[in-house]
C-alpha cells in the first residue's frame, strides 16, 4: 500500500532542487501467510538453534517487522523473530490451508500433532523452490540436524564430546558462513584437541579463535566449502559426519561403539537425500565405519 502523502506541487517537483517531493510515501506489504527463513531471538543462548526448529516459518500476524508471531514448520511451535532486515521469501501459502494450519494450532492436541503436518509441508516447499544460494543456509541446517539426532540428541542443534582431561567441547555451526564452530571454554589452546580435528576434517582450514573478555576462551572454526549443488552438499554432510563419528571413536570409545550398533540396526536420518529425490538411501554399510584412532598424530593446519 502506498501512502501518497500531500499531493505535491508538480511545478516544483520537476525541479532538481526538490527531490523529496517526487517520492513520498512508504511501501508497507503484508506478510501474512508468508513463508520466510528466520533467526530465533533466543538463539544467542541456544548457538545452532534449537533441535526441534528448522528456522523456516509461516508468519502468522505482522502488525509490524519487530512484533511478529511465526509458526515454526519444523517444530510447530510460535516464535517471535524481528523481521524488520532483509528477508528471503519463499512463497505464501493458500487462505484455505493457512486457516487450516491455525485450526490445528488451536486444538487440544497442540504442537505434536501439529508437526505431523507441518514437516511434510515444510519438505515439500523447499524441495519446489530447490537449492539456491539463498535457502543453502537452510539445507545445511537441516543436514547437520539429521547428524546431531543421530550422533547426540538434545535440545540444541549441536554435538557434544567430551575430551580425556580436557573436558567438554560443543560443536554447532553457523549456516550463514558455512563455519563449524567448535568451542573449548578452555582459557589456552588443546594440541590434542588440534590433532584430532586435522585428522577427522582433512584438507579443511582451520582457524584458532579466542571468545570472551577476561579469562578468554579458546575456540576453532573449521571451513567449510560452499556447496554450489544439493548432491554437493549432501556429499558435505556425508564427510561432516564421517569427522565426528572419527572424533567419538578417538575420544569416547564406548559411545561410539553403542553409537554404531544402534545405527547398523535403524539406519541414519538423511533429509538432504529425500529432497535430491532418494527417499529410500541404503544403510550405511559396516566397512563405511572409521576405526578407533591409534596414536595422536602432530596438529595440521592450525592458523
Amino acid at each position: 500500500m502506498l501512502d501518497a502523502g500531500p499531493v505535491p506541487d508538480t511545478q516544483n517537483a520537476s525541479s532538481p532542487r526538490h527531490p523529496e517531493a517526487m517520492f513520498t510515501g512508504t511501501c508497507e506489504v503484508s506478510l501474512s501467510r508468508a513463508v520466510v527463513p528466520f533467526r530465533d531471538p533466543l538463539e544467542p543462548a541456544h548457538p545452532g538453534g534449537r533441535i526441534r526448529d528448522l528456522g523456516l516459518g509461516l508468519v502468522l500476524e505482522n502488525p509490524d517487522a519487530s512484533r511478529s508471531r511465526v509458526l515454526d514448520l519444523g517444530s510447530g511451535e510460535v516464535r517471535h523473530p524481528n523481521l524488520s532486515g532483509p528477508l528471503v521469501l519463499l512463497g505464501w501459502v493458500f487462505p484455505r490451508l493457512f486457516r487450516d494450519l491455525v485450526r490445528r494450532m488451536e486444538a487440544p492436541e497442540g504442537a505434536e500433532e501439529l508437526v505431523r503436518v507441518t514437516r511434510p509441508l515444510a519438505l515439500g516447499l523447499i524441495a519446489q523452490v530447490g537449492f539456491t544460494p539463498l535457502t543453502r543456509p537452510l539445507h545445511l541446517r537441516m543436514g547437520f540436524q539429521d547428524i546431531c539426532q543421530d550422533i547426540d540428541l538434545h535440545e540444541d542443534t549441536a554435538i557434544r564430546l567430551a575430551l580425556p582431561g580436557a573436558g567438554p567441547i560443543r560443536c554447532h555451526l553457523d549456516y550463514e558462513e558455512s563455519i563449524l564452530v567448535i568451542r573449548t571454554g578452555r582459557s589456552h589452546p588443546a594440541p590434542e584437541l588440534e590433532g584430532a580435528l586435522a585428522d577427522a576434517f582433512p584438507s579443511r582450514r582451520i582457524l584458532r579463535t579466542t571468545r570472551g573478555e577476561g579469562r578468554r576462551t579458546h575456540d576453532y572454526h573449521l571451513m567449510l566449502p560452499v556447496s554450489r549443488s544439493l548432491p554437493e552438499m549432501c556429499q558435505e554432510m556425508r564427510r561432516l559426519r564421517r569427522g565426528f563419528l572419527h572424533l567419538m571413536a578417538r575420544f569416547e570409545a564406548d559411545r561410539y561403539q553403542a553409537l554404531k550398533e544402534a545405527t547398523t540396526a535403524f539406519g541414519e536420518r538423511d533429509s538432504l537425500a529425500y529432497l535430491a529425490g532418494d527417499p529410500v538411501r541404503e544403510r550405511r554399510r559396516q566397512g563405511e565405519w572409521v576405526r578407533p584412532a591409534g596414536s595422536p598424530r602432530s596438529p595440521r593446519g592450525i592458523h
